[in-house]
Order: C-alpha cells, then sequence, then structure tokens
C-alpha cells in the first residue's frame, strides 16, 4: 500500500469515529438505535479494527500511541451512558435499545448528556491523534512511507 492509500484507510477510519460519537449523541437524545451502534470493546468498533489490526503498521509513528489512551476512555465513557440511560429501565432491553425509550428520567438524561461532554474531549484527542498522524506520514520522505506499510 502506497501514502495516498494509507491517508485514505486513515481518514475512513476518522469518518467512522465521527460517525460512532454522533451515535452516542442519538442514544442521549432518545432516537433509536441500530445493532452497530451499540457500545462496543474499544477493539471492536470500526475505528477499533482499523486501529488495531491495519493502522498498526504506522504504529511507529509518535501521534499514533496517544491516540489509544484517547479512544479507550471514549468507550468507556460511551458505556456509561449506555448503562446510565437503559440498564434498570422496565422496557426490555431491546425494546429500549432499537425503539424510542421513553422511560428514561430527566435526571438520567441529563447526567447522560455531562459525560457526552467528557466523551467529545476524549473524540477531540482521538481526532487531534489522527490529524497529527496523517501529517506525519505525509511529511516522510515516499521510501520510508513505503517501510512502514
Amino acid at each position: 500500500m502506497d501514502r495516498k492509500q494509507t491517508v485514505w484507510k486513515l481518514r475512513d477510519a476518522k469518518r467512522a469515529h465521527i460517525r460512532w460519537v454522533g451515535h452516542a449523541h442519538a442514544l442521549i437524545e432518545g432516537l433509536p438505535l441500530e445493532k452497530n451502534q451499540v457500545p462496543v470493546e474499544a477493539t471492536d468498533c470500526a475505528f477499533g479494527n482499523w486501529y488495531y489490526a491495519e493502522g498498526q503498521s504506522l504504529s511507529m509513528l509518535p501521534s499514533f500511541k496517544g491516540i489509544e489512551a484517547a479512544h479507550s476512555d471514549l468507550h468507556n465513557i460511551y458505556m456509561q451512558i449506555f448503562k446510565l440511560l437503559f440498564v434498570g429501565q422496565k422496557k426490555s432491553l431491546f425494546g429500549k435499545l432499537f425503539g424510542r425509550s421513553a422511560t428514561v428520567s430527566d435526571e438520567h438524561r441529563e447526567k447522560a448528556r455531562a459525560l457526552y461532554k467528557h466523551l467529545q474531549r476524549s473524540s477531540e484527542h482521538v481526532i487531534h491523534g489522527l490529524e497529527s498522524l496523517e501529517h506525519e506520514l505525509m511529511a516522510m520522505k515516499t521510501d520510508k512511507v513505503e517501510e512502514l506499510v
């Protein structure tokens, strides 16, 4: 794979990350989820699939390592939001997930919104790390990029 293909893959991973963060916001606002929007482990989302597999070819670059902690933190926060909104509610879990949840208290929704602000900060760290990674990749000599990928 060359520099151009690698940058496109990195950008695809970034877009997947941004979409996933949007799912967390939709969840808080009571919109129904699809199965692929439920919080998962950091290694199982589309971004994590790239980061822990194909993205590892970039692991020698300084920006790469800084992304992992923020990404993991983001997943932990999303799981806290999910539990706050859905664990212990009267409606069945699948009914709540894939249909509108009207039983979430205002207090829980406000707590979820506060957590979402933390999730956004973690997301900003991930995005900044990805942008730095792309800049590093673009600044490298072609033969060095080819050695990585």
